[in-house]
């Protein structure tokens, strides 16, 4: 358009409407530019729409021309004919991206709607009556010459867009919105603190010795865990050490493992607490088992000693929450660190971790003494249930279950392979080897006796138990002390018995000395036979907890 029509664009009542049903003539259309519609449409692309240089005959009469001429006229129909569905043409300031923004406006796609727009609106144009009267004189198939100027139109639009540019039509695609990067599982600052460790024991000068993010052969490792083949591997891993000032060698391990999912995390945690349990890859007794409670998916919380001249005591704890595995193993020397302390310090850090591993955290942890957790065979002493005589020295070892044999102390009054009352009877004995200190035939005899009910294992618990008691009454060469009752109340049943030491004298200065133990539980009775010399002996206390662990094994018995 010229710099006037630019300037005043014209306005609807201005647009030059055919009257009285006639075309109009070439003369008309030379006074009115064929782009006028188009401008009145939009005004912010009349440039685009400037028809070329020397056109001076509207592209309807070009193509009407070409037309064969009719006799008959045709009727428009009532309504406009809607030559794009009844869908709306979409100005390019219409358009939208699928999340709402606005989209830079597309040459080709604005001026194929404009010029859509025009001759939908001159094909669609009322009468001064406002009715879409039929045109006299029109030809078949009328609205053709004004979908083909459209067309045209659109067409050297683009080509002056284009030449002017020298650009491509570039399609503007909305950039995705960046997700926040997921944080990882477990980081340095999921490791226990100073601070945390002040809940195992205060005031202890605790300090962080080392943290590791790679473990190689020679990092520190949690007791009880040897290397274990077909477990999952960790995708993250972080170890960290604090020591103390403390003259008991008070010192803490924490490492966390993150697993690729729950279900790697909960088998590697199996097998870690199956090698807690048992705890026999190297020599080291049982202390304790300690059930947890409100502290993560699941958890494990055992003391086991280290008997060395100074006996190393570790509380480990394994603990897992969705995909990571935390274990904390404190030791201390002489005597182990309260495993409340141990479970409360290692909550703290299990609290900031948690929610990244989609699991259960350890808001309102507790805990419970408890008998230590099951171990093949069932029901039966493990080796590590049985402390050694020498420190730094010694290594039980064990048969399998079989007939009863053990000859006893001689004192029973009853023949344990053969007595009346019990529905099975099976034994197993323990002999320590590896030790120099050891009387050859140093060991222990575990018979285990099954009755009808727990009436009938009690009658015979208490004659057994008063036999023993009562040997120096029927045999002049016995003598018992050390009599001591055991109970506990730990687990599913309660324990009692009774453990005392018998002698016979052998002649001359030779005596044979028998540690004796007698507990039931149920409709089971344990019976214990220690033949230790005066020199090489576990003593009356650690005999009475091995009596009563053996009775709580025995309620594991399938």
């Amino acid at each position: 358009m010229d710099d006037e029509q630019s300037q005043h664009p014209r306005s609807d009542a201005d647009v030059d409407t055919p009257q009285g049903g006639t075309d109009p003539t070439p003369a008309e259309d030379a006074a009115t530019p064929a782009t006028e519609g188009i401008a009145e449409e939009s005004g912010d692309h009349s440039a685009w729409m400037r028809p070329a240089v020397g056109e001076e005959r509207r592209t309807s009469e070009i193509v009407g021309a070409l037309a064969p001429e009719s006799t008959e006229t045709e009727d428009l129909p009532d309504e406009p004919i809607d030559v794009f569905e009844d869908t709306a043409p979409v100005t390019p300031d219409e358009a939208e991206t699928a999340d709402g923004s606005t989209e830079e406006p597309n040459p080709l796609h604005a001026a194929a709607a404009i010029g859509a727009a025009a001759a939908q609106r001159r094909l669609c144009e009322p009468d001064s009556s406002g009715a879409h009267a039929a045109r006299p004189g029109s030809r078949p198939m009328a609205w053709l010459p004004w979908l083909a100027g459209a067309l045209v139109a659109a067409l050297v639009a683009f080509a002056v867009v284009h030449s002017l540019t020298d650009k491509p039509v570039v399609v503007i695609t909305p950039t995705p919105t960046p997700s926040a990067t997921t944080p990882p599982a477990v980081t340095e600052a999921d490791l226990l603190t100073a601070k945390d460790a002040e809940a195992i024991t205060p005031k202890q000068g605790w300090t962080v010795a080392s943290t590791l993010s790679r473990l190689t052969p020679t990092s520190p490792k949690v007791i009880c865990q040897p290397n274990t083949t077909g477990q999952p591997n960790p995708t993250i891993t972080r170890q960290r050490t604090l020591t103390t000032t403390s003259t008991r060698g008070l010192a803490a391990l924490h490492q966390v493992d993150n697993f690729a999912s729950v279900a790697d995390a909960s088998k590697a945690f199996e097998a870690r607490a199956t090698n807690l349990a048992a705890c026999d890859n190297e020599p080291l007794w049982i202390h304790s088992n300690t059930a947890v409670g409100n502290a993560g998916d699941a958890a494990r919380l055992v003391t086991v000693a280290r008997q060395d001249d100074i006996a190393e005591y570790h509380t480990v704890l394994l603990l897992r929450t969705g995909t990571t595995v935390h274990a904390l193993d404190v030791t201390q020397a002489n005597q182990p660190a309260p495993a409340a302390n141990v479970l409360n310090s290692a909550a703290a850090a299990v609290n900031r971790q948690c929610a990244r591993s989609t699991g259960r955290c350890a808001t309102q942890p507790k805990v419970a003494e408890a008998i230590p957790a099951a171990t093949e065979p069932m029901g039966w002493l493990s080796i590590s249930d049985i402390p050694r005589v020498s420190p730094r020295a010694g290594l039980w070892t064990v048969t399998d279950a079989s007939n009863v044999v053990a000859p006893g102390s001689e004192c029973e009054n009853m023949t344990l392979a053969s007595v009346a009352g019990p529905t099975q009877r099976e034994q197993r004995t323990y002999q320590m080897t590896q030790d120099n200190a050891a009387p050859r035939t140093y060991g222990m005899d575990e018979v285990l006796f099954t009755f009808k009910d727990a009436r009938q294992a009690a009658q015979f618990a208490n004659t057994l138990a008063s036999n023993l008691k009562n040997c120096p009454s029927r045999l002049a060469t016995a003598k018992v002390s050390e009599s001591a009752q055991v109970t506990s109340s730990v687990g599913r049943k309660k324990v009692a018995g009774a453990t005392l030491l018998v002698q016979q004298s052998l002649g001359g200065t030779e005596t044979a000395r028998f540690r004796t133990g007698v507990a039931v539980v149920d409709n089971k009775v344990i019976y214990l036979v220690n033949n230790p010399s005066t020199s090489y002996d576990l003593g009356s206390a650690k005999f009475q907890q091995v009596t009563v662990r053996a009775a709580q094994r025995a309620t594991q018995l399938p």
